[in-house]
């Protein structure tokens, strides 16, 4: 026979168990994933300026760009907050296509 004790320990725990297996569960959230494969060029920006113009974009100097024809992110070298900045937007480049 079951006293009043354990089976309040049984109901705790079975309780407890269905609230980890709750929490464990992913939510539904927006979101997208995309498996990428491309070539990251990290160099300084008269490197960056000369081979973007090499590849014929506008003549106007640019921190970072895409290259889509050789699926190649130019990046600055430095880890300044506007170069991270830059190489994200040129990622999204890649993954999202021409956006501006």
């Amino acid at each position: 026979m079951l006293n009043i004790a354990r089976l309040f320990y049984l109901a705790g725990t079975l309780g407890m168990i269905f609230l980890a297996l709750g929490c464990a569960t992913t939510t539904s959230m927006p979101m997208e994933k995309h498996r990428i494969s491309a070539t990251v060029v990290y160099a300084d920006t008269d490197a960056i300026n000369l081979a973007a113009r090499a590849r014929g974009y506008a003549g106007q100097r640019v921190n970072g760009f895409y290259d889509p024809s050789r699926n190649e992110i130019w990046c600055p070298n430095d880890e300044s907050v506007e170069s991270l900045r830059t190489c994200g937007h040129e990622l999204r480049h890649l993954i999202k296509g021409q956006f501006h």
